[in-house]
């Protein structure tokens, strides 16, 4: 009998260390699912979309749905989202979960929620990823990226940026800088998404991450582009 009792704690504690394993993947999933609905949207649309070129160019793109104003950091945006590296072979990589606080958003600043989108360019943006933790537009410059209508020069000179960024609020994608913007790389979270302590240079550098299910949806659409 004290046996018995024994394995059934045993095996309570197990189930109970487990679920919330699997509720932390769920929630990372279904942000994976969201980021992917906002990359379509920036995609999609005729003469606002974000020019095929930038992503066929860009050295590694990240994504946050939903960044919210308020409850967090007395007012201050706070979003999570994911960033995706290309290998020099042209592979997209799995994603690194990432958070971004603060930042100047322009006349949208007073929206309560917005999806934003930013196009690492170059070695030297890509290197600002790699540190973990760095400003937009401190840090490393930051400029708001044209749409698929801008004229050819502006999108030459956009292709020289280090991070081109663009903002979707009221339905409509645009380039609006988000200077001040503070992004990092959450340890906590891709430790409980892949179950085990990747570096930032390990999933967007040297793709050791197995590409999550959820993920697959956007790389197929950055392949198409």
């Amino acid at each position: 009998m004290k046996r018995t009792f024994m394995f059934q704690a045993l095996l309570l504690s197990i189930i109970l260390s487990i679920i919330p394993a699997h509720a932390d993947n769920a929630k990372y999933n279904a942000k994976l699912l969201a980021a992917e609905s906002v990359l379509s949207d920036a995609l999609a649309k005729s003469g606002d979309a974000i020019p095929a070129r930038f992503i066929k160019e860009c050295k590694a793109i990240a994504i946050f749905p939903g960044v919210v104003r308020g409850g967090f950091l007395y007012g201050a945006r706070y979003g999570e989202g994911v960033v995706f590296g290309k290998t020099e072979d042209g592979k997209w990589t799995a994603p690194a979960f990432f958070t971004v606080t603060g930042g100047s958003f322009g006349l949208q600043a007073g929206l309560e929620s917005m999806d934003v989108i930013l196009l690492i360019m170059n070695q030297r943006g890509l290197q600002s990823l790699l540190k973990q933790r760095f400003t937009l537009g401190g840090d490393i410059a930051i400029t708001a990226g044209p749409n698929s209508a801008a004229a050819a020069g502006d999108i030459d000179v956009a292709l020289k940026a280090e991070i081109l960024s663009y903002v979707k609020s009221r339905g409509v994608f645009a380039g609006i800088s988000v200077n001040g913007a503070r992004l990092a790389y959450s340890p906590k979270i891709n430790r409980q998404f892949y179950t085990r302590a990747y570096s930032v240079d390990d999933i967007i550098i040297r793709n050791q991450a197995p590409m999550p299910e959820a993920a697959k949806g956007i790389v197929a659409k950055l392949k198409a582009q």
